[in-house]
């Protein structure tokens, strides 16, 4: 086994690891069944200049050359405090100094399915923590040794929410699951069970020593795209992973951007793991119906659907992310809710700390340009796109990338061109078996973070000149195969950091033969290493900018950009967006007529749910004094809802903001005309808008409405 990647250690079916002051304890799974043991820990603290005279001189010349160990996590935090001002490096979670010194990682010789799972998900009578909340319902679903188990734990036969509780609590050790997982568990579920738990005297005790359920004092924060976060106080269970698949599903969705929404049923459906008899429920009337017992049968047997469902979307999409454990020094909980770039840094300290090599100091952020993205607006026939698999990674091979000064060992490109060939053979495997088909995914994963580990600051190993180099070459060969197309007398469709879209200038079709040979033509201007590949042949191609289009191979229409995703509209806009987009791509309409349509849907709006906003009550929708806010909150003033239901509003004609289920035909028509024309604007690059759509928000087109 490769110590680079895997670490020296090579103890198989760890899925536990739990530093205590002296001693960390390893829980090893078999067949279903827990062992553990406990192995002295060893804690390094790195530094620039000898600081007394227990430090040993590391090998090498880098920053921190200096190393003195300890095997009591107390000594090492008292060192540790004293010399907080010093120039100094150390792994502050025990868990990763731990496994970096020992070169273990979690789950060697295991697939998903050799570890114990636990998927959970409460029903309740609100999302507030007050005096009324209470949780009905604590549906789980575990999978063991290959048996499947489900129970619920419901309030009625309970004499108070502590008692039931503290019993799933004690089923939960009983049962003895290595894996905890749900979805907005972080979010939600657990800060929930904690408080209901305790009003009544009782903690969650779900570790395997029955310790309690622990929350870290400082906030996290999970970035959800490049603008938002999601602010959380991580859990612990001793001796068990949580897994949060609200987490794995934004991760999961990274490059795609196809999920309108991270709700669970949302993904489920978009996923089709729908199971045929599923039921579903209003979980905002829950609070309302759950003492009917009609109703009540009805939202058990869906609370049950809901753990089977997390569980579902965990075996979709956290195959990669545990393979990764196995190479990467951290928890799999960690891997799940930490950035990429920092698990490369990871890896290389384990590199060179395991053979005693002193480590460089993080380089300062360095502005540089990054990749190209042209994107020529217009409808197009017969588009060929092609691109460089991997592309940054394979100029990190192509021309040897790693930094020298930072990084004499090589490390870092032997780790990329390790990873390269593990990869392909497991792609010949995985064409045969899942296991290497979810192992090649994690590497793939891996390799191509190499890139924004190098840019990223706060990393020791980081290295923000080559990523300047990488990027930059990157530019030159996008800006060469560009040039290339020219040449040959074709338009340029798209280009895009390492793909380019382009067809003939009288739009005929590319013949297989075609294909072929302009492939090796292009491919002949670059090293071996920078690969073109054929990556489709499409019948229509609608661009509206750069990283906003559309393609239609005949069989399926792939959409990118944030322009044509309409997750945040109102759903007879997302209609509007879509009936055009097909009437472009697929000749099913005019758009025009389309237009007119909603136009008139507008004026005489029968379902108002279809024009509907939709929103979730939070504490700043109840605190704000903004003006938006203030609305919401006045629309709800007198009704039921509380902090985390959902909401449907609409505007009427006074401009006040009204729920949904109190339409009684007084709206804003004028809001809907102007939502109309701006959603027609969406294709104001390919289309001429001004022209052919008459905006009748305005005053001077509202009376051709009448005529």
């Amino acid at each position: 086994m490769n110590k680079l990647l895997y670490g020296k250690d090579i103890t198989e079916r760890i899925v536990g690891i739990e530093p205590q002051d002296d001693f960390s304890e390893i829980f090893i799974e078999k067949d279903g069944k827990i062992s553990s043991e406990f192995v002295p820990n060893k804690y390094w603290i790195l530094a620039h200049e000898k600081l007394n005279n227990g430090f040993i001189r590391l090998r090498g010349d880098l920053h921190y050359k200096w190393g003195i160990q300890f095997t009591k996590r107390s000594e090492y935090q008292k060192f540790r405090n004293v010399f907080k001002a010093n120039d100094t490096f150390s792994i502050y979670d025990p868990k990763e100094s731990f496994m970096v010194n020992k070169g273990l990682t979690y789950y060697k010789g295991m697939s998903l399915k050799d570890v114990s799972i636990l998927s959970f998900d409460i029903e309740s009578t609100g999302l507030k923590h007050d005096n009324d909340a209470k949780v009905l319902i604590i549906s789980n679903t575990i999978r063991k040794n290959g048996t499947v188990i489900r129970k619920l734990f419901t309030h009625d036969e309970f004499d108070t929410n502590g008692e039931m509780i503290d019993e799933w609590c004690q089923w939960v050790r009983d049962q003895d699951p290595s894996i905890i997982c749900g979805h907005n568990i972080f979010g939600f579920d657990f800060g929930y069970l904690t408080f209901c738990a305790a009003r009544d005297g009782y903690q969650l005790q779900l570790g395997r020593n029955g310790s309690n359920l622990r929350f870290e004092d400082r906030e996290s924060k999970f970035r959800k795209d490049q603008t938002q976060d999601l602010h959380y106080f991580k859990a612990h269970i001793y001796g068990r992973e949580i897994i949060d698949t609200m987490f794995l599903s934004i991760k999961y969705d990274i490059a795609s951007k196809k999920y309108e929404s991270y709700g669970l049923k949302q993904i489920i459906k978009q996923e089709g793991l729908e199971v045929k008899d599923r039921q579903f429920y209003d979980a905002s009337t829950i609070r309302d119906k759950y003492k009917d017992p009609v109703e009540w049968e009805k939202i058990k047997k869906y609370a049950i659907h809901d753990a089977d469902d997390a569980l579902a979307l965990f075996d979709l999409m956290a195959p990669s992310q545990f393979m990764a454990s196995q190479i990467i020094p951290k928890s799999f909980q960690a891997i799940v809710s930490g950035a990429t770039g920092s698990q490369i840094n990871s890896i290389m300290i384990r590199a060179y700390l395991q053979e005693a090599h002193s480590l460089p100091k993080e380089s300062p952020a360095v502005e540089y340009e990054g990749a190209i993205s042209l994107g020529n607006p217009g409808l197009y026939r017969n588009a060929l796109k092609v691109d460089v698999s991997s592309l940054y990674p394979s100029i990190m091979i192509a021309y040897k990338v790693y930094d020298e000064n930072k990084d004499p060992e090589g490390k870092f490109l032997e780790l990329v061109e390790t990873l390269t060939k593990e990869r392909l053979v497991n792609k010949q495997k995985a064409k045969t078996d899942k296991y290497f088909d979810d192992l090649q995914s994690s590497q793939k994963i891996l390799i191509n973070s190499a890139y924004g580990f190098l840019g990223t600051t706060g990393l020791l190993f980081n290295s923000p000149s080559k990523a300047a180099f990488i990027t930059r070459t990157g530019r030159e060969i996008l800006q060469r195969s560009i040039k290339w197309s020219e040449d040959h007398g074709f338009i340029l469709i798209n280009a895009d950091t390492d793909s380019i879209m382009f067809c003939k200038k009288d739009q005929s079709e590319f013949s297989e033969e075609e294909q072929d040979d302009l492939l090796n033509d292009l491919n002949s201007l670059f090293p071996k290493q920078i690969h073109f590949e054929h990556d489709g042949l499409f019948i229509k191609v609608l661009i509206l900018k750069a990283k906003n289009y559309a393609l239609w191979d005949g069989k399926k229409l792939k959409i990118k950009g944030s322009a044509l995703r309409s997750g945040t509209k109102e759903p007879a806009l997302r209609d509007l967006l879509n009936e055009v987009l097909n009437a472009l791509i697929l000749d099913t309409g005019d758009p025009k007529v389309i237009y007119e349509k909603y136009v008139q849907e507008a004026l005489k709006v029968t379902d108002i749910k279809r024009w509907c906003g939709k929103k979730t009550i939070t504490e700043k929708t109840l605190n704000s004094e903004r003006l938006n806010e203030t609305k919401v909150k006045d629309a709800i003033a007198g009704s039921e809802y509380v902090e985390g239901d959902k909401i449907y509003t609409f505007f009427k004609q006074d401009g006040t903001l009204e729920l949904m289920e109190n339409f009684n035909g007084d709206y804003s028509v004028d809001r809907l005309l102007k939502k109309i024309y701006n959603t027609i604007e969406t294709f104001e690059t390919v289309l001429p808008v001004k022209e052919i759509f008459l905006n009748y928000s305005l005053k001077k087109n509202k009376k051709l409405l009448t005529m």
